[in-house]
C-alpha cells in the first residue's frame, strides 16, 4: 500500500525496522549484499562496499542466487523463496561460511551457474571509508601522475561530531586528507569514482562539492508545501583546483548525483560514466508507536517520502539523474533499472534555479574535443570496442527472462553463453598492482576507469595546450 505513493515510502515491520537500524549502523553480519526478488529468481540489488561480496569480486548487481549452502553442507535451491526466506539463510554469524549458486548478470540465466565460497563478516567503517590510487599514464611521450579516490558512501559519523570528537568520521575530512596526500605526490590530475556510490550524508555532498569551488549554491530541496530551501557551500577556500574528471554508472545515486550534477552545472570537471540511478527524493521514518500507543504489539516503522532534490539549474534529479558528458557503453536499461523502472515513482519536474557563478575549469569546447577523441578511439581501440561489444552481450543476456526447458537445446545455450562470457573483473572496480605503488594505466582490468584515466589524460593535455 505505502509503496503506490512512491517506491522509497515503505513500511517496516519491526523486524524490518531492526534489520534497517543495522544497516544504517554498518553492524549486519553477512555477505554484503541487499537482495530483491525477480519473478522466481532472488537478485543482486546492490553490493554494499567492504562487504565479503564486494572484496571477492566475483558478485555483481543483477546476478540471481539459486542455491546456497551452510559451510559444508548439502546445496538448498532457493528459486521461489520470498526474499525474507532467503536472507534468513544468507545471513550468518561473523567468520561462518556460505556457499552461494550463481546465474552470472552478464550470461543471463541461459548461461551456466558458478559456485562463490564467501565468508560472512561485520562491515567495519574503514572498509566503507574513501581510498586513493596513483595511475601511472604516458601520453605523447609525457609521463602523467592520475590520483583515483574511490567513494563508496557519503557517511558521516553524526553522534561523534555531535559529541565534539574532532576525530569524527567523515567523506569531506578523508576526501581533503587523501587529496593533500596526492598533492605531495605530484599528480597532475585528479578523479573521483563514485559507481555503486548509493549516497548518504546531504551535508557530506554539500561539503565535498566545497573542496572544489570557491562557494555558492550545491542543491535544492523543496518539500511538501512547495517551499524551497538551499544547500550551499560557505567556506570560500579551493582544496583542489586542478583537472577533474567525475566516474559514476547506473548505481550512483541520491547524494552522489547531487554532488556530480554540482560539478557538471559548474563546469569543474567533466562527468564520465553511465547516467546515474535518478533518486531525487528525500525520506524520514516514523515510529508507529507515536501514532498507535494502545497497541501491546511492537508496530514497526513508516518511511516516507518528503522532500525533492533539484540542482542549481533548478532541473530535478529525479528519473533523468546525472547524464554523463562522455557516455560510456552501460548493460543497464533506465527502463529496468534505476527509478525510472519503478512504475509509482513521482515524475521528472523543475523548478527555478538560483545564481551561481561557473567556473572556468570546463568550456563546451573542451567538452566537444574530449567527447570526439573517446569517439574516434571506439573506432579504432580494439579493447574499447571488444568490450562495448561484451556490455552489449551482458544487456541482452540481462534482458532475457526465459530459459528452455529442453535439455539439448538448455545445453547448447549454456555453451553459447559460455563462449561469449565476458571477464567478470571488467564489469567490477579493480585496481591491480601493489598497495601503494602507482599502477601503470595499461595494466588496469577495468575498463571504465581506464576509459575515465584517458579522458583525465585529455583534459590534463588541453590546460596545457
Amino acid at each position: 500500500i505505502t509503496q503506490a505513493y512512491d517506491p522509497h515510502t515503505d513500511y517496516f515491520s519491526p523486524r524490518d525496522a531492526q534489520r534497517f537500524k543495522e544497516d544504517l549502523s554498518v553492524s549486519l553480519e553477512g555477505i554484503g549484499a541487499r537482495l530483491q526478488s525477480d519473478n522466481d529468481y532472488i537478485k543482486i540489488n546492490e553490493v554494499l562496499p567492504g562487504g565479503p561480496a564486494e572484496k571477492s569480486g566475483k558478485i555483481h548487481v543483477n546476478d540471481r542466487i539459486i542455491g546456497v549452502a551452510q559451510g559444508d553442507e548439502a546445496m538448498v535451491d532457493i528459486v521461489g523463496w520470498r526474499v525474507d526466506d532467503a536472507v534468513k539463510i544468507i545471513k550468518g554469524p561473523k567468520g561462518t561460511k556460505v556457499r552461494l549458486q550463481i546465474l552470472p548478470a552478464e550470461t543471463g540465466i541461459n548461461g551456466p551457474s558458478v559456485e562463490i565460497v564467501l565468508i560472512r563478516e561485520k562491515i567495519k567503517l574503514e572498509d566503507l571509508s574513501a581510498k586513493k590510487n596513483i595511475i601511472t599514464y604516458e601520453r605523447g611521450g609525457k609521463p602523467m601522475k592520475l590520483g583515483v579516490i574511490t567513494l563508496p558512501s557519503f557517511y558521516l559519523e553524526w553522534e561523534e561530531m555531535q559529541k565534539g570528537n574532532p576525530n569524527y568520521n567523515s567523506t569531506t575530512k578523508d576526501v581533503k586528507k587523501l587529496i593533500a596526500e596526492l598533492q605531495a605526490e605530484g599528480i597532475d590530475g585528479l578523479m573521483l569514482d563514485l559507481r555503486n556510490n548509493g549516497g548518504g550524508s546531504l551535508a557530506e555532498a554539500i561539503d565535498l562539492t566545497g573542496l572544489f569551488i570557491k562557494n555558492g549554491p550545491v542543491v535544492q530541496v523543496k518539500n511538501s508545501v512547495n517551499r524551497v530551501e538551499v544547500g550551499a557551500d560557505e567556506d570560500n577556500s579551493i582544496v583542489y583546483n586542478g583537472p577533474m574528471v567525475v566516474l559514476i554508472n547506473r548505481f550512483s545515486a541520491s547524494a552522489s548525483e547531487i554532488f556530480a550534477g554540482a560539478i557538471q552545472d559548474y563546469k569543474r570537471g567533466i562527468i564520465v560514466g553511465e547516467s546515474s540511478y535518478g533518486k531525487g527524493t528525500v525520506q524520514q521514518v516514523y515510529p508507529l508507536s507515536r501514532f498507535i500507543q494502545d497497541s501491546k504489539d511492537k508496530t514497526g516503522e513508516l518511511k516516507l517520502t518528503l522532500q525533492k532534490f533539484y540542482r542549481v539549474t533548478g532541473s530535478s534529479t529525479q528519473h533523468k539523474g546525472v547524464l554523463p558528458d562522455v557516455k560510456l557503453p552501460s548493460a543497464f536499461d533506465p527502463e529496468q533499472f534505476g527509478e525510472s523502472s519503478n512504475p509509482s515513482a513521482l515524475p521528472w519536474d523543475e523548478i527555478t534555479g538560483t545564481f551561481y557563478n561557473k567556473t572556468s575549469s570546463v568550456n563546451d569546447k573542451t567538452l566537444t574535443a574530449v567527447a570526439r577523441s573517446y569517439n574516434d578511439r571506439m573506432k579504432s581501440d580494439l579493447t574499447l570496442q571488444r568490450f562495448a561489444d561484451e556490455i552489449n552481450e551482458a544487456r541482452k543476456n540481462i534482458s532475457q527472462k526465459r530459459i528452455s526447458l529442453n535439455e539439448v537445446t538448455r545445453k547448447r545455450e549454456m555453451e553459447e553463453a559460455e563462449k561469449k562470457k565476458a571477464a567478470n573483473d571488467k564489469l567490477g572496480t579493480k585496481i591491480t598492482g601493489k598497495e601503494n605503488k602507482p599502477v601503470p594505466l595499461l595494466e588496469l582490468d577495468d575498463e571504465y576507469l581506464r576509459e575515465s584515466l584517458i579522458v583525465l589524460g585529455d583534459l590534463i593535455t588541453s590546460k596545457i595546450g
